[in-house]
Formats: C-alpha cells, sequence, structure tokens
C-alpha cells in the first residue's frame, strides 16, 4: 500500500516539478502615502542581452510596460498624477516611448493578458522624460521621495528610468 502511495505522489508531483520557470515572472509592489495604498501588479521580463528601447520596446507604438498579463495600478483612495484627479480603483498602465520623451498612460481596461490597448478606455495621458541610468536586468517598478501625501512611482528596465508623481487627492 505504501508503494502505491509513493508512486502516486510522484506521478502528481514530478510534472509540476518538470514544469518550465516563467521567464518573466509575476511581480508585486505596494506602498501607502497617507492612507493611500497603491499596489503594481506586474511581471517582470529580463533583458537577457536584447536591446530593448528602441528596438524589443519599438519607439511609437504602445506597450503594455510588462510582460505576460497587462501591469495594473491599484488605488484604494482617489489619486492625483499630472494634475489630474484618477478615482480610486485598478487601471492598466501603457507607455508610448518615443525619444527623448514617453507618454505615459492610464486605461480603465485593466484585465486579459496581451497588448491590446483600448483608447477609449483612456482615463489619462502624460509625458514624461525618460533619464539614462544604470543597467537593470529585470524590469522594477518602485517608490521614491516618499513624503507624507506624495511619491514618485517609477519603472525601471535596461539603462532607462521614468518617473512620475503620485499624490493622495483631498478629500
Amino acid at each position: 500500500m505504501q508503494k502505491i502511495v509513493i508512486a502516486v505522489a510522484l506521478f502528481v508531483a514530478l510534472p509540476a516539478m518538470a514544469e518550465p520557470a516563467k521567464g518573466s515572472p509575476e511581480a508585486s509592489v505596494w506602498q501607502a502615502i497617507g492612507d493611500t495604498a497603491i499596489t503594481i501588479d506586474y511581471c517582470r521580463p529580463g533583458v537577457k542581452g536584447r536591446v530593448i528601447w528602441g528596438d524589443l520596446v519599438p519607439n511609437g507604438e504602445i506597450w503594455r510596460a510588462g510582460a505576460n498579463a497587462k501591469t495594473a495600478f491599484d488605488f484604494d483612495d482617489d489619486v492625483v498624477i499630472a494634475g489630474k484627479t484618477i478615482p480610486a480603483g485598478t487601471y492598466s498602465f501603457y507607455v508610448l516611448p518615443e525619444d527623448g520623451e514617453w507618454t505615459l498612460i492610464l486605461n480603465s481596461n485593466w484585465e486579459g493578458h496581451g497588448t491590446k490597448h483600448d483608447a477609449d478606455a483612456d482615463v489619462l495621458r502624460f509625458s514624461v522624460t525618460p533619464a539614462d541610468a544604470p543597467h537593470e536586468e529585470w524590469l522594477r517598478y518602485g517608490f521614491e521621495e516618499l513624503e507624507d501625501e506624495a511619491a514618485m512611482i517609477y519603472l525601471h528596465w535596461e539603462k532607462k528610468k521614468a518617473s512620475f508623481r503620485v499624490e493622495v487627492a483631498e478629500d
């Protein structure tokens, strides 16, 4: 009987152990700003020797700002980005890179995989100038320059870093 149990356990476990690791692992970063929680869920593609900006992520084409599923920003209270109040909720995040300036996009259609972007669901488009930065092998989002009611959100990958300010909306 014990041999049957072991055989069944191996039969179930071995396929799971043989399954290859995802090339772009899932990640999440969370930060409280004042009483507002902000969560970014994304998948982290690696550079893996490739040229990213202007090649893998072409200029002039909207990119889902991650891999696999859409990158999702969740705000549990209203926030202000680029002077516009964004209602509490979950949004997909896209980047439209160009030489010297990128357009960042929050979109109300956050569910699903793939790169499909519905411009009619855009909630906010604003421009930033990415900075040259030290090499970052895996796409990374984070928070810096924390204040009581504001912070900078950044995207850092390969040798570029784009940041923007998010503020807690006044009640």
